[in-house]
């Protein structure tokens, strides 16, 4: 189980000030979407050049061109990088192809998808590494979590990894960690922390614990 750590609402100055005391314990950086409509995929170069050997998730969320935007975000040097499940299911397949070709991964992000679990078995087995639940920020305000969701992805998925993001702290970091996912993504929970560094460091002692009760 990794955790990912989400910059969303920053410019590449603020996310290098939080990646200097954090880019050694987290598993995964996301350069986020807003992050992404703020700067472009100069983000990803960035990080990549400053810290060559952090894994990286672009959240591109691509809707349409799969395969160009997929190869734009891997190029740049995304290891990972999101299309939507709403897409069609050739920009799906067509991502995919582009990412495999140039030996990175990709992640479909299950947002706002009513039929979860009737999507999330038609993409299982296309050979996308991830498929993520994923509460997003408008709801969130609403008191919505991905906690069942999370249950609903892991009861239906067979081939795919599951991956989980949207307002997980470390209060409900707990049940979501039970549930077993691949990838775990916080944002605000630890961008926003006095101590970032610290907080990852207790989000992973929570993953390591959830882990050895699994064993």
């Amino acid at each position: 189980m990794k955790l990912q750590m989400s910059l969303d609402r920053v410019d590449i100055a603020a996310a290098m000030e939080i990646l200097k005391s954090t880019h050694d314990v987290i598993d995964i950086v996301e350069v986020g979407t807003p992050f992404i409509f703020k700067e472009g995929l100069h983000a990803v170069a960035a990080i990549r050049r400053a810290y060559p050997d952090v894994t990286i998730l672009a959240d591109t969320k691509i809707m349409d061109g799969g395969a160009y935007v997929a190869a734009m975000a891997a190029e740049a040097g995304a290891d990972i990088v999101t299309v939507l499940a709403a897409s069609e299911d050739e920009t799906i397949r067509n991502a995919l192809a582009a990412v495999k070709r140039l030996g990175k991964e990709l992640l479909v992000d299950m947002i706002a998808i009513p039929n979860l679990m009737e999507r999330a078995k038609q993409v299982d087995g296309w050979g996308a590494d991830y498929i993520g639940v994923h509460t997003g920020f408008d709801i969130q305000a609403l008191g919505a979590s991905p906690l069942e969701q999370l249950r609903q992805l892991t009861s239906v998925l067979v081939h795919t990894k599951p991956a989980v993001a949207g307002g997980i702290d470390l209060d409900t970091l707990p049940a979501i960690v039970a549930e077993q996912p691949a990838i775990v993504t916080c944002g605000k929970s630890i961008t926003r922390k006095p101590d970032p560094r610290q907080t990852i460091l207790d989000m992973k002692e929570i993953i390591a614990r959830g882990k050895e009760a699994q064993s």
